[in-house]
This record gives C-alpha cells, structure tokens and sequence, in this order.
C-alpha cells in the first residue's frame, strides 16, 4: 500500500523593485494629475522643480517633465494668455536647445502645443537662416579683401622676381691649384701663390747665403791641398785658428742655405692657395640661369694651352741645354 505525499510547489520569490528617486514620485504624481486635467497641481508639482534652468538627472524624465509642464501651461484657464505662451515657448525652447529636432508626440496633448512648438522650430530656422546670411556676407567680405591682398601680394612677389633676375652679381672662375709646385725652393712657391714679396725675400736670403757659402767653400779648395794617401785638405795660411774660423763660417752660411730652403717650402705650404680666382666677371642673374642667353665672351689666352688641363696647373720639368766652365752640359727648366 502507498501513500500519496503531498506535494508543496512554491512561486519562486520575485527580486524586489529597486526604489525610485524623489525626481520619478513627483514626476509620476504630476502626470496623474495631468490625466485628471489638473493643470494647477501639475504646474505646483514640476514649475519648482525646472524653474531657474535646472534639469532632471535623467534625460527622459526631464524631457516628459517640461513637455507635460508646458501643455498644463497652456491649458490652465487661470492665467492671462499671455503670460501662458510666454512660460510654456520658455519650456518648449529648452526642449528645442537640447534637441533642435524635437517634436512632442502626435494625438496626446493640446493643440496649442503643437502650433506653438511648429511656430519655434520656424522661428528657430528663420535666425538661423539670418544667421547663414551675415556669416556668408562676412565670409565673402574677407574673400574680396585676401583676393585684394593676394594680387598686391603678387604683383610685389613679381617685381621682386623681376628686381631679382637684373641684380647683377660677381662670378668668378676658379681652377685648382697644384700643391706639389710649393714644394720648390727659391720662392717658387711664393711667387704660385702671387706672394712676390715674400717669395723675392726668401729668392735674395738664399743667393746671399749660397753664394757666401759657395764662395768660402771655393776659397778654402784653392788655398788647401788635399793629401792623396789620408784625403785631409792642407791649408797655407798664417796660422791654424784662421782656417779653423773660416771653416766654421763656411759651415754656417751652409746651415743657414739649408734652414732658409726648409723654411721657403714650410712657408708655402702653409700660405698654400687651393683655388686660383681665374676670371672675375659681373652678370646678370637671369644669365646664369637663362639656357638661351649666350654666354659672355672669354677673352683668348695664348701660349698656355697646357697649363689648365683638366683645371689644375701642372708642373713641367723639362731638360734643356746649358754651358759650365769646363765644357757643355744638361740643365732642368721648371714651367708652372
């Protein structure tokens, strides 16, 4: 035998409703009292609440709160029609500032409501519209005067092209110089670099001290016999210390050829002049830019085809026949 047990079946437990805000009571209460036709105590109930420009935290309920605000407006008998458009056009241009493309619902309120938010919106679009014009008459104002602007500006940028092109300028054309000629000795290397002074300066040192020294040197070889067995030059003279002076003097006009030859080269190499101003001409700009313009003419030079190859002076050595003492023989002329 079985006994039936009894069975209990339970509705699950509903979660509780989250409390609402003070704003959605009163909210709530002024649309009953709407309902009713009630337009004092809507008006006391949401006028406190929006007046001064102060909104709902939520944007739903601020929108049913003004819009229900001003139907009860524009409904209640009690106050002077005037008055009545003046608050409710206040309530329905908030509405429009937050969206300009609102509109309150079809078939729910007055119908002075509807008219009224038409005539806004139309109002709205009209300055608007008055405010498109100025700006585009301001804008095409500024657009006639930087057009003004910009052809002065043109012009002055084409006479200053103009100016720029006959500004005459200084060209000069240079070659390259060789820095193996400043390595010769007796102011050659001076005179390469066009530092005449200089270069006749160390020219006259070193023939005065070569020649001193030459001269002593040929002196001492005529006074002395040289001993063919030990090699030692014999001197005649009045006694030992005068040769031994002599000797020293020789020796010391010989340094000093040797220093003044060291120094002549140091010297030019240091005052070396890599470029050479060949020709200094005076031009017009738009000739040197110009590809139709002729060059000017190049005055000829004769008899130094050679020296400017590839734009770098040469140094020539060549041999040349020359006459000694003793006889005929061969010397080296040097050309730059």
């Amino acid at each position: 035998m079985f006994a039936g047990l009894p069975v209990v079946s339970a509705a699950a437990p509903s979660l509780p409703e989250a409390p609402k805000s003070e704003e959605e009571v009163a909210v709530e209460s002024a649309l009953a009292a709407w309902e009713k036709g009630q337009w004092i105590e809507v008006r006391g109930i949401l006028d406190p609440m929006l007046q001064g420009g102060r909104k709902l935290k939520d944007p739903i309920l601020n929108e049913q709160a003004l819009r229900h605000l001003a139907d009860a407006t524009l409904s209640d008998d009690s106050l002077d029609p005037d008055l009545r458009s003046q608050l409710a056009s206040t309530y329905i241009d908030r509405l429009l500032a937050e969206d300009p493309e609102w509109r309150p619902p079809e078939g729910i309120h007055n119908a002075s409501l509807y008219s009224m938010t038409a005539e806004l919106r139309a109002q709205r679009d009209r300055v608007q519209f008055d405010e498109c014009l100025a700006e585009r008459a301001a804008c095409a104002a500024d657009r006639e005067d930087l057009q003004e602007r910009y052809k002065d500006l043109d012009q002055k940028h084409r006479k200053l092209l103009k100016d720029y092109a006959e500004q005459e300028v200084e060209v000069r054309e240079t070659v390259a110089r060789n820095r193996a000629v400043a390595l010769v000795p007796f102011g050659v290397g001076h005179f390469y670099n066009g530092n005449r002074g200089i270069g006749a300066t160390f020219l006259a040192a070193e023939i005065i001290f070569g020649g001193i020294g030459i001269g002593l040197f040929a002196y001492r070889r005529a006074n002395c016999v040289q001993d063919p067995e030990t090699g030692i030059l014999e001197c005649q003279g009045p006694s030992t210390s005068d040769y031994v002076v002599r000797n020293n003097v020789e020796q010391v006009f010989g340094w000093a050829v040797i220093g003044t030859l060291l120094a002549d080269v140091i010297v030019a190499q240091v005052m070396f002049k890599p470029y050479k101003a060949q020709e200094i001409r005076r031009v017009k700009r738009s000739e040197l830019k110009g590809k139709d313009a002729p060059p000017p003419p190049r005055k000829k030079r004769n008899n130094r085809k050679n020296k400017h190859k590839n734009g770098r002076d040469k140094l020539q050595a060549r041999p040349v026949p020359t006459l000694l003492p003793g006889g005929g023989g061969m010397g080296v002329s040097l050309r730059f």
